[in-house]
């Protein structure tokens, strides 16, 4: 009685690790893998570079696509776009998944010092007086 009670729990307990086997295969095989990547900053100025990043678990080639022809075969660098325009740029990760990102490339702004503008105010004041602010400048 005591050697049938042990073969049977040997059977349970191999049930139990080929059950656990055939989940452990179909989550895998069902899971559809996402990926974990990041363009910053999303809107840039001409000639300045965006940041590309991916942290996707097992991966092992990328393909970062910039819309203008241009590639990169790396998981993270800098890259900066010479015209103005909306960009998609697509990332390919391991050659079947891949992800889409949409970056707003504006025209520089003049920096100029002309376009400031000064507020004129009185350095101190009275409780209850009305003060009047002033700005100057061309705008």
């Amino acid at each position: 009685m005591k050697k049938l009670l042990n073969y049977r729990i040997y059977i349970i307990i191999v049930a139990i690790c080929i059950f656990l086997g055939i989940i452990f295969l179909a989550r895998s095989c069902m899971y559809d893998k996402e990926i974990y990547a990041t363009i910053t900053p999303l809107d840039v100025e001409v000639g300045a570079p965006i940041t590309f990043a991916d942290s996707t678990k097992g991966a092992n080639n990328w393909l970062w696509e910039f819309a203008n022809n241009d590639t990169s075969n790396e998981p993270k660098g800098q890259y900066t776009f010479t015209e103005t325009g909306k960009y998609m740029v697509r990332l390919t990760v391991n050659g079947n998944i891949e992800k889409r990102f949409m970056v707003n490339v504006r025209a520089a702004q003049k920096d100029d010092a002309e376009e400031l503008i000064k507020i004129n105010a009185p350095s101190s004041a009275l409780q209850g007086e009305y003060i009047t602010f002033r700005g100057e400048g061309s705008s």
